[in-house]
């Protein structure tokens, strides 16, 4: 199969009439390679292994914990997964009663708060636990509870003004 992109690394030997490809995955890699990527990454863990994974962690049950109570405070509010902070990652999936979830995401977006809308891939979790699209909120470590709290005390106003 011929490459569909051309550019450097990719070659073997270019003369004025031939090409030699490079070997597989080679041939197909068009262009220079992502340094500045593999620079990032290599800075990036850096990073996360200076504060810690283990706090991290510990940092993202914390606020799981909080607005799971928040969350479970509001009565139109419906989640979708497990229970506990524990055997979560740093996002919550939720459903308000009567409110769609494109309309709440519309909403909190106005008062500077980014929330996914829809079936984040998952529309067979989504069919077979009845609802329609989901509003998705996802936080970590660089989060704090009064992020959350900022967001808890939108969503009511939003599903006030959605009544």
């Amino acid at each position: 199969m011929p490459p569909y992109q051309l550019g450097g690394g990719m070659i073997e030997s270019v003369t004025l009439d031939e090409v030699v490809w490079a070997d597989y995955p080679e041939k197909f890699e068009a262009g220079t390679p992502n340094v500045a990527g593999v620079l990032a990454l290599v800075a990036a863990i850096n990073y996360l292994e200076k504060i810690s994974l283990t706090e991290i962690r510990k940092h993202e049950i914390d606020l799981s914990k909080h607005l799971l109570v928040g969350l479970q405070s509001m009565k139109k509010v419906k989640l979708l997964g497990e229970a506990s902070a524990e055997m979560r990652t740093g996002l919550v999936s939720f459903t308000v009663e009567g409110v769609h979830a494109h309309d709440l995401s519309d909403y909190l977006s106005k008062n500077n708060l980014a929330l996914r809308a829809g079936f984040h891939c998952a529309m067979p979790l989504h069919q077979s636990r009845q609802c329609g699209a989901t509003l998705r909120a996802s936080y970590y470590f660089y989060n704090t509870k009064e992020d959350l709290d900022i967001l808890l005390n939108n969503l009511v106003k939003a599903i006030a003004y959605y009544g």
